[in-house]
C-alpha cells in the first residue's frame, strides 16, 4: 500500500507594498514574514520602482530577523526563501508550478512521452532517471548543488542504503523526504524552473547515475 501523505510544499506571505510602511512594526507581520518561505509583493503596479526596492528590503531585513526556527535546534525551518511580486493580484506561476502530488509523480514515471513541458513563459519541467546501485549520499549531492534557475525538484527514487523508495521533495532551496511502501517504476527525478535546459544537462554531465531520456515530445 502507497503512502500518499500529506507535505509541504511552502508557506507563503502577501506584502502589500503600497502599504507595507503602515503596518512592518506589527508583531503579527513580523512573524507572518519570518514564518514564510515564499513571500509575494501584492500591489506592485502602484508604486515606484524606487519604492519597491525599499519594500524588499524591508522584507528581507525582517525576514532576517524573524526568520522561522527549530525550537529544539535552533537551526532554521527553511533554509532559502524567494520574494515574487504579483501586479494586480496575479501571482507569478512559478509559486505554483511543479506542485505534483505522489501519485501523479509515479504517473510521469510511467509516462516517458510525455516528459518535457515547457510552457510560454518559459517555465520548464525536465525528467532525468537515475541508474540504479546508487546510495542516498548521491541524491543528496545533486540536491545540494541544485542553481537557482531550478526552484522545484521532485522524484522518487531507490537507493541501496535505505529500504525502501523515497519521495524527493524539493521546493525553493529547501528539500524534504518521505519512503514509499513499494514503487515499481525506475528512479526519477523532475526538475521545475526557469529556462532550465543547460542547468539540466550540466546537472546530467557531473553526475553520471542521472540520464536525460533519449527522445523527448513537449506540450
Amino acid at each position: 500500500m502507497q503512502n500518499l501523505g500529506i507535505s509541504v510544499e511552502g508557506v507563503i506571505c502577501v506584502v502589500d507594498s503600497q502599504n507595507l510602511d503602515s503596518y512592518k512594526d506589527n508583531s503579527t507581520a513580523k512573524y507572518q514574514i519570518g514564518g514564510s518561505n515564499i513571500m509575494v509583493l501584492n500591489k506592485t503596479d502602484l508604486v515606484s520602482n524606487d519604492e519597491l526596492e525599499a519594500v524588499k528590503k524591508d522584507v528581507i531585513a525582517i525576514k532576517e530577523e524573524y526568520n522561522i526556527k527549530n525550537t529544539l535546534t535552533g537551526e532554521p525551518i527553511f533554509n532559502n526563501y524567494v520574494i515574487n511580486q504579483a501586479e494586480q493580484g496575479l501571482v507569478s506561476k512559478e509559486v505554483f508550478d511543479g506542485v505534483y502530488r505522489i501519485d501523479e509523480i509515479i504517473g510521469l514515471a510511467k509516462d516517458y512521452k510525455h516528459h518535457d513541458h515547457t510552457t510560454k513563459d518559459s517555465i520548464t519541467q525536465k525528467v532525468a532517471y537515475l541508474k540504479a546501485d546508487i546510495e542516498f549520499a548521491d541524491v543528496d549531492e545533486v540536491l545540494k548543488t541544485i542553481p537557482k534557475s531550478i526552484y522545484r525538484v521532485k522524484g522518487v527514487v531507490k537507493v541501496k542504503d535505505v529500504p525502501n523508495p523515497i519521495v524527493i521533495n524539493y521546493s525553493f532551496g529547501n528539500v524534504s523526504f518521505e519512503e514509499l511502501d513499494e514503487y515499481t517504476q525506475p528512479s526519477i527525478m523532475i526538475f521545475i524552473g526557469e529556462s532550465i535546459d543547460n542547468d539540466v544537462n550540466l546537472l546530467c554531465e557531473k553526475f553520471d547515475f542521472l540520464n536525460m531520456p533519449k527522445f523527448r515530445v513537449s506540450k
